[in-house]
């Protein structure tokens, strides 16, 4: 295992065995998913996000993987540099990257969840595209 996290309810567990992502649920004795990564790194952080689809994220060293809840792939980001790990802000849409690059990678997606609440101009610019 490179990397374990819990859902917001506790009942989900999101174990990274190599490459592969595995979604448990306490309650039952057999894994309700299992999600392959694109490349053959080893997962280094799992999220969950607490919104209305319950979208999982996951990352290796080169791409964040995002998911609906039911594993269906809904887009990913690559960054010019390898990742470290990520971190959403709260139930905001923002991604930050620890990337092997002295900048922080920060990322937008507005169908995870609104812009941060100290960066309210982020909505209006997704609004004029």
């Amino acid at each position: 295992m490179t990397q374990i996290k819990c859902d917001p309810t506790g009942l989900l567990i999101g174990i990274g065995e190599g490459s592969t992502l595995n979604i448990m649920d306490v309650r039952y004795d057999r894994k309700l998913l299992s999600i392959r990564s694109s490349y053959n790194e080893p997962i280094n952080t799992i999220h969950f996000m607490n919104n209305e689809s319950k979208n999982i994220l996951f990352s290796n060293k080169k791409q964040i993987k995002i998911t609906d809840g039911n594993g269906k792939m809904f887009t990913s980001v690559e960054p010019d540099h390898g990742i470290n790990m990520f971190t959403t802000i709260n139930s905001s849409g923002l991604l930050l990257t620890a990337l092997d690059d002295p900048k922080i990678g920060c990322y937008f997606i507005p169908q995870l969840g609104p812009g941060p609440k100290w960066v309210p101009y982020v909505d209006n610019i997704t609004e004029e595209l």
